[in-house]
């Protein structure tokens, strides 16, 4: 059974406006001025996520022997900041949404410098 034209249109559209709408959300729950509370476990998260999770990548495709082209792509999954949605699950599941927004914010900030020191350094 086929989508009908009109909804499978409306779904695509509603898809595209979901990444967008789930940053607003962050961007709207972000605090910079309250980021001194949580700062350390934002830098412990940050530094986990961004550097020792790709090292850690590069270092078990290496032991295994695993192609270049499969390990840079590997590695680069590895290094990408934490995805978005998790505010929404967070805010949805009655986390701490506001140090989700925090942590989402700094490691794309962050997402800035190491994704091209990565990509520079296993090509």
């Amino acid at each position: 059974l086929g989508i009908w034209q009109g909804m499978n249109q409306l779904l695509k559209q509603m898809a595209a406006c979901s990444l967008p709408l789930g940053l607003m959300c962050v961007g709207a729950a972000l605090k910079f001025g309250q980021i001194n509370l949580d700062l350390w476990r934002i830098v412990w998260n940050t530094t986990g996520r961004m550097i020792c999770m790709p090292l850690l990548g590069l270092g078990v495709c290496k032991i295994l022997g695993i192609s270049t082209l499969t390990t840079q792509v590997l590695v680069l999954f590895f290094a990408l900041p934490t995805a978005s949605a998790s505010y929404v699950l967070t805010k949805v599941l009655g986390g701490d949404s506001e140090l989700m927004a925090k942590v989402i914010s700094v490691q794309t900030l962050v997402a800035g410098l190491t994704l091209p020191l990565f990509l520079t350094f296993i090509i």
